[in-house]
């Protein structure tokens, strides 16, 4: 189970690399072999996954302790 998900976290982390890259947040110059990441959409994109991660989060510890979501 362990293997699987450090798999499943690999994965999302290469399809996280690739949409970044083509939504031009990310850009790679071969020349200087520099990465640069733009900081404001990336940080939008994060502000939303951890309201995401969050609430889920909630929601999980609510239902444990037997409360409804």
């Amino acid at each position: 189970m362990k293997n699987n998900l450090a798999l499943l976290a690999r994965i999302g982390l290469y399809f996280a690399g690739g949409w970044l890259a083509n939504q031009g947040y990310a850009s790679f110059d071969q020349a200087a072999g520099t990465i640069t990441l733009q900081i404001e959409p990336l940080a939008e994109v994060l502000g939303g996954l951890l309201v995401a991660t969050g609430t889920f989060a909630v929601s999980r510890v609510v239902k444990a302790k037997g409360g409804h979501t």
